[in-house]
């Protein structure tokens, strides 16, 4: 069975939403295509409370241990990072329904 998680984030106030989200789903997919186990990443905004959402599919949890810290290696990913309000940042691991 896949592991799949969410990651919810406000922005940083400074940061324009709409710059933010042409350039997210790219840079982090882009990373993401190249590491071993990956399935999907899912993107959503919630534009009433101004949160971001990322559902993100891997095989099995043992891949996201690799590529986590290559993730805050890049730069590309650290700048989108960046962008991110970390005491809104909340991770929720999920069960899909069938």
């Amino acid at each position: 069975m896949a592991y799949v998680f969410m990651v919810r984030y406000k922005l940083k106030d400074e940061v324009n939403k709409d710059d933010f989200k042409k350039s997210v789903k790219k840079v982090v997919t882009n990373f993401y295509d190249k590491q071993e186990g990956f399935i999907s990443l899912n993107l959503g905004y919630n534009e009433k409370e101004n949160i971001f959402s990322e559902v993100h599919t891997w095989k099995e949890k043992s891949f996201t241990e690799t590529a986590h810290p290559k993730f805050m290696g890049d730069k590309n990913c650290l700048a989108v990072f960046g962008m991110c309000e970390m005491e809104s940042m909340s991770m929720t691991d999920l069960t899909l329904l069938d």
